[in-house]
């Protein structure tokens, strides 16, 4: 996966879910880190794949909201 501020065009890299993968169906749950705090709420949310295909583009994410979910097909 990889994320960017939506708001500032700041990219955070790019991270890998440790030992695990999600499977088609599974719900997962991101954390907001707290060292994020000073940036804006929307992120922009590409994910990529084990056969390094990626899924249709980045996804906007509002993370000031409560219970967002973020679909990948």
């Amino acid at each position: 996966m990889a994320a960017a501020d939506a708001e500032s065009g700041e990219s955070i890299g790019t991270f890998e879910l440790q030992n695990s993968k999600i499977e088609p169906g599974e719900t997962v749950t991101l954390v907001w880190d707290e060292s994020n705090n000073n940036t804006g709420c929307n992120w922009a949310i590409t994910v990529g794949f084990e056969d390094e295909s990626v899924a249709g583009g980045a996804a906007l994410v509002n993370f000031c909201q409560e219970n967002v979910n973020l679909t990948v097909e």
